[in-house]
């Protein structure tokens, strides 16, 4: 267990993505002890391996282990207050959620005021690829991230969930270049979603504030005005 420890310092430390070997002249550890380590951890989620330059790096999922130390600090207390700004803003109930293995985990929100919404319960667990909040930080993973999950036995929720691979990438190309997602009732029938991905200090996306509701309210151009405002809250707040 040790070893293993001292593989991931070693990892951490580097400038760049790293060789077996190199890691294992930094960690003072046998080559063949260190390899295995290397795919153990990378099988358990915690490193991304390249097999083109067969380097390692760490992965952003590592964040989540320091999670618990955080969970009362500024950065929780900064969602909270983009979330309750967001939500007096538009009117609207503002859910905040988390990557979680190959999910996203609703673990904040500010409820709004109006009388028909969608009011997910902390802890709502939903795939990447079935709701706007998901794309928004799948679009935003590491490529072998997104490789990865591609190849999953995509679940199909309505007529209009987007479970074709190919198509799924043309969707999250457009997500990173729009600077926001959408789910036109991709997850339920008659709900519509926009969802801004939300970046950590380290410039990953871990997690991203989203807006759900029926879709005769919603559409496409409501959706955008709140895109729009919940852009703003976040380059305001800094969240």
């Amino acid at each position: 267990m040790l070893k293993a420890f001292k593989v991931l310092e070693a990892v951490a430390a580097g400038a760049g993505p790293m060789s077996a070997a190199d890691v294992a002249e930094a960690a003072g550890l046998e080559r063949v002890t260190t390899y295995r380590m290397l795919r153990t951890i990378e099988e358990a989620g915690y490193l991304d391996h390249d097999a083109a330059t067969k380097t390692f790096r760490i992965n952003p999922r590592m964040l989540t282990l320091a999670r618990p130390v955080f969970a009362d600090g500024p950065d929780r207390q900064r969602i909270a207050d983009l979330l309750r700004a967001t939500s007096e803003r538009t009117g609207e109930t503002c859910h905040y959620s988390e990557l979680s293995g190959i999910e996203t985990v609703l673990t904040q929100r500010a409820k709004g005021v109006q009388l028909v919404a969608v009011d997910f319960a902390i802890g709502t667990r939903c795939e990447l690829h079935a709701t706007s909040v998901g794309k928004a930080i799948l679009a935003h993973q590491p490529p072998a991230f997104i490789q990865d999950y591609l190849t999953l036995d995509l679940k199909t929720y309505t007529d209009r969930t987007i479970a074709d691979p190919d198509l799924l990438i043309s969707e999250l190309e457009r997500v990173r270049m729009q600077g926001h997602a959408f789910d036109f009732e991709e997850l339920s029938s008659g709900m519509n979603c926009i969802a801004v991905p939300i970046r950590n200090a380290m410039g990953h996306v871990e997690g991203g504030i989203s807006i759900s509701g029926p879709s005769n309210r919603l559409t496409r151009a409501r959706l955008n005005e709140l895109g729009q405002i919940m852009r703003d809250e976040v380059r305001r707040i800094g969240a």
